[in-house]
């Protein structure tokens, strides 16, 4: 073949790249089973969130939908009603919110890769995930309509913008973590955070 014919092959004393070897089993990016927390525990930490005032049921749904979702913080903190469709129960995830020098800002995601997730009718701990995002779909349309959400925004800020994860990490889920008992972890259990959900979606679509 005259294509094959100017092949460079690894021939004529040329130097053979070093042979490249995998670790088998656990890998940079293994999560101890210790660092995921159960489903009761995501349940906990919801009911904590919902004890929180007028707000209260929709930062619960942030929680059980991040953890039944896989979605990552600025995910959740841009995700917009456009983007869940409620009769597939998916969610396109083609947005995250970001703070640079103290403005906010929309972007792709994650490595600018666009993705779709799902989410069940119950979450493992049973709570009705599917009726609570249609009423909250329903929710964020009126106040989209009224002016008070003008993003369309599932979950906004009480001034109807996004949030910044400084001020949620510290007017809502500091004292729910621990109410929850999530922070401080009391001895040989560790300290989970919101990332902790992601690593409860990731093994429940494993192994579910």
């Amino acid at each position: 073949s005259p294509r094959l014919r100017l092949v460079r092959w690894q021939a004529a004393g040329r130097p053979v790249p070093a042979l490249q070897t995998g670790i088998a089993g656990e890998s940079v990016l293994f999560v101890d089973p210790a660092d995921i927390p159960a489903h009761a525990d995501v349940a906990a930490l919801g009911q904590a969130l919902a004890a929180q005032g007028a707000l209260g049921e929709r930062y619960e749904l942030m929680a059980v939908f991040a953890a039944c979702t896989g979605l990552r913080w600025g995910e959740l903190a841009a995700l917009t009603i456009a983007q869940i469709d409620q009769d597939a129960r998916t969610v396109t995830v083609d947005r995250k919110v970001i703070e640079i020098g103290g403005t906010l800002h929309i972007e792709p995601p994650k490595g600018r890769k666009q993705r779709r997730t799902i989410y069940p009718r119950l979450s493992p701990g049973g709570y009705p995930l599917a009726d609570k995002v249609t009423a909250r779909l329903d929710a964020a349309r009126a106040e989209h309509d009224a002016g008070t959400n003008p993003a369309g925004l599932m979950f906004p800020s009480p001034r109807g913008a996004c949030w910044r994860s400084s001020n949620f990490a510290r007017r809502v889920l500091a004292p729910a973590y621990h109410a929850a008992g999530w922070c401080p972890a009391p001895a040989g259990h560790p300290a989970w955070t919101w990332h902790s959900l992601r690593h409860v979606f990731c093994t429940t679509a494993l192994f579910t």
